[in-house]
């Protein structure tokens, strides 16, 4: 059985926005792998910042979303 495309990722950010704002945040701001930068512009977050760390094999991407 595949989860892959089930919605549990936008489920799961939605729930987390909705706490933020629940809890009177006026933004809320990740780090993520850059490679998934595209689900999260899609869901509305917008890039901050691109970072290479030298302990990690990949760029992390700074995505915020404004509530």
């Amino acid at each position: 059985m595949t989860i892959r495309r089930a919605g549990l990722g936008r489920r799961l950010v939605d729930r987390a926005l909705q706490e933020a704002r629940f809890s009177g945040a006026a933004a809320v701001s990740i780090g993520i792998i850059a490679e998934l930068r595209d689900w999260y512009r899609r869901i509305g977050f917008v890039e901050a910042e691109t970072r290479r760390f030298d302990q990690l094999p990949f760029e992390v991407e700074f995505l915020r979303y404004d509530l």
